[in-house]
């Protein structure tokens, strides 16, 4: 049957990936990489059918898969750049080998090349159970001249969805005009609401495996999962089948009860509709008030007196019955009203410094002016009838002008001072001032004990809605831990921890126990170690390979100088007069042999043994995406799971610090008993 898969990675060189590598081994070609100077090629069984699709505007040499991945190669500098993106698709083995390239041409010319990509389109049939694409494509925009710059829109995440869509719908639509009736689709059994389970994608490497008998984990569950679902589509069928007949049954029935009514019994048919719908409705509104009215009876029965006494408190200020919505929605109401009062606070803090620096400014001009009018008095005192004093008088007089002028420049730095009070407190001379700073003193007592009311009023309020929120969490609390009577610690939980639990529990239609939550989180963590553990041997691999790569490079080295001897015959009789000469060889042979010692310590054998590992770790690396978007989900799914058993450990603790406590009191109060006997015995004895 028709398979949906659909996968995105992006190949990288912060990953160590180079995109002629990924060209060569998706295409099966042999492809020089410029950039490192070595040539690409993997064998393949059966030839992948190959073709590049590109944008109108591209220059010819886009078409040749070699000059196309050195250009990507070139045009990225960066040593993490993004290289390229890949997609990979299930091709519907329902439909011709002509009829799948259609499909994917199509797909890929409207989806990505019109977009602007350039794609590389490789289909493999290795596996004739698992035709497949994989779709290199560019992440630069395309001019005549070459690649210019990043387009950072084809990196938006809603694209992915958009993608898988129109795949399904692109394939669909083949099947449907090839007269197919098989169906794939984008979205999870979940939300197309069935019951079958989704079987995993097995990769290169694991396919290998069970062909060759080697049964391996990932094909026992979906083996597991296959006999599952064939026993959901026998049940389905049977349901389907049952009610088809019940639809027809009940059909029959009300068409042996349909009769055509007379005018006049339609109109008794009308009256009676009306009087029935009001009273319908009387009694859905009477069902709703007496629902309202037991769901409060209810509350108050399950709240202790103290409890009630908080709600009523909280309902007061609501004027509506508390829930937590309308206690958040006052809460914001009561910041903003708090911000209000602090803004008239520091509008009152404000306008005492500008009073007291607008008073102070008007005190320095008349002292100013004090000071020049004193100065025009000495200047108007001076005697220049006396010969004998003329030049004394000069001098004054000189000094008595500096002095006028300065007081003069000072009385003008003092007005423009007065220029910002002035201008916000609306004045024009002093008197007007004077008038405002008495109104400000007369009224600054009054606002400053409003503001002080107000946010006596503020706090007040905040408590009781603290007190209000407090009792309905304590509510949802006591409504969760009912469900579990075998387990009294849970009425000690938290309230986070309580709506995790309401939520598990409305998810699964039933109440899941402690225990059952304690094993899905094991399995969740089972799960989570054995992708972490696939991922950790890919990078082990690859550290391996690349280390090794390193000692293989050294031995070719060292061998290219043995053999520069070996084959040359002057050479090889030079070794026998040549001290430096026999000193290079044996060096060179020493060389060798310990990087070949060095390489076998890692496993490999030689050149084409590391190739072979080569290409068996690029298929490992291929099946990373598909493993990191399985771990996803089981990962959020462990974090919640963690939480919450986290949260029951803490209500057990919490349980236990009560009873003890409770152990303390009583212990506490029976000594208190025995003391006080003890007291009254010793003074009747005395």
């Amino acid at each position: 049957m028709a398979i949906y898969h659909f996968s995105v990675q992006v190949i990288s060189r912060g990953k160590g990936q180079s995109a002629v590598a990924a060209a060569a081994y998706r295409s099966g070609d042999r492809l020089q990489d410029e950039r490192t100077g070595e040539e690409k090629f993997y064998h393949r069984e059966v030839l992948p059918e190959n073709m590049i699709l590109a944008p109108s505007q591209s220059p010819e040499w886009v078409n040749d898969r070699e000059r196309l991945w050195n250009e990507v190669e070139k045009i990225e500098v960066r040593k993490n750049s993004q290289l390229a993106r890949e997609i990979n698709v299930a091709l519907p083995i329902e439909l011709s080998t002509d009829h799948q390239k259609a499909l994917i041409q199509e797909f890929v010319q409207t989806e990505f090349v019109d977009k602007g990509m350039v794609a590389d389109v490789c289909i493999h049939r290795d596996d004739s159970n698992n035709p497949h694409a994989h779709v290199m494509l560019t992440t630069r925009e395309i001019s005549p001249e070459g690649f210019t710059t990043k387009n950072r829109e084809w990196n938006d995440r809603a694209l992915l969805t958009q993608w898988r869509e129109a795949w399904s719908n692109h394939a669909n639509q083949s099947l449907e005009k090839e007269g197919i009736q098989e169906r794939i689709s984008h979205l999870s059994h979940e939300a197309r609401g069935l019951e079958q389970l989704p079987t995993v994608h097995l990769g290169h490497v694991v396919h290998e495996m069970e062909t060759r008998g080697v049964e391996t984990e990932r094909g026992a569950l979906n083996r597991d999962r296959q006999e599952y679902n064939r026993l959901v589509v026998d049940l389905q069928k049977y349901r389907e089948e049952k009610q088809a007949i019940e639809q027809e049954k009940a059909r029959k029935q009300e068409a042996q009860r349909k009769v055509v009514p007379t005018d006049r019994q339609r109109e008794l048919i009308s009256d009676f509709h009306e009087t029935f719908i009001k009273l319908v409705e009387e009694k859905i509104i009477e069902q709703e008030q007496t629902q309202q009215h037991e769901s409060q009876e209810k509350m108050d029965r399950l709240n202790t007196p103290e409890e009630r006494v908080h709600l009523q408190a909280a309902r007061t200020y609501l004027k509506a019955e508390p829930s937590l919505e309308t206690i958040q929605e006052r809460r914001q109401q009561l910041d903003k009203w708090e911000k209000r009062v602090s803004n008239g606070d520091q509008f009152i803090r404000w306008k005492d410094q500008t009073l007291k620096d607008a008073a102070h400014q008007y005190e320095s001009i008349t002292r100013t002016q004090k000071t020049i009018e004193e100065q025009q008095q000495r200047l108007a005192n001076i005697n220049w009838l006396n010969p004998l004093k003329l030049k004394e008088n000069r001098s004054s007089k000189e000094q008595i002008e500096k002095t006028i002028l300065a007081s003069e420049q000072k009385i003008i730095m003092y007005l423009e001072k007065l220029y910002y009070p002035s201008e916000k407190l609306e004045f024009t001379s002093e008197r007007e001032f004077r008038g405002i700073q008495v109104t400000h003193e007369t009224e600054r007592p009054g606002l400053l004990e409003q503001n002080q009311k107000q946010r006596h009023e503020i706090t007040k309020e905040r408590d009781a809605l603290q007190n209000a929120e407090t009792v309905l969490k304590n509510g949802v609390i006591r409504e969760v831990a009912a469900d579990y009577p075998d387990h009294p610690d849970m009425r000690y939980m938290s309230y986070k921890t309580a709506l995790q639990l309401k939520a598990i529990n409305e998810k699964a239609g039933e109440t899941v126990s402690p225990e059952r939550i304690q094993k899905s989180r094991n399995f969740n963590k089972n799960k989570m170690q054995e992708f972490n553990k696939e991922l950790r041997f890919v990078e082990t691999e690859k550290d391996r390979l690349e280390r090794t790569e390193v000692y293989l490079k050294e031995a070719d080295k060292y061998n290219a100088i043995i053999i520069k001897y070996d084959k040359n015959p002057l050479l090889k009789g030079k070794l026998l007069l040549s001290t430096t000469a026999k000193q290079e060889y044996e060096h060179a042979v020493s060389k060798r042999y310990y990087y070949q010692n060095l390489m076998k310590e890692k496993g490999v054998s030689g050149k084409d043994d590391w190739n072979k590992q080569t290409q068996t770790l690029e298929k490992l690396e291929a099946n990373v995406p598909f493993i990191q978007s399985q771990a996803q989900p089981i990962s959020r799914s462990l974090g919640i799971l963690d939480a919450l058993i986290q949260g029951i450990e803490q209500a057990s603790y919490a349980a236990n610090r009560a009873q003890q406590q409770k152990h303390n009191e009583q212990t506490k109060g029976r000594r208190k008993g025995k003391d006080k006997f003890k007291g009254n015995s010793m003074e009747r004895e005395f």
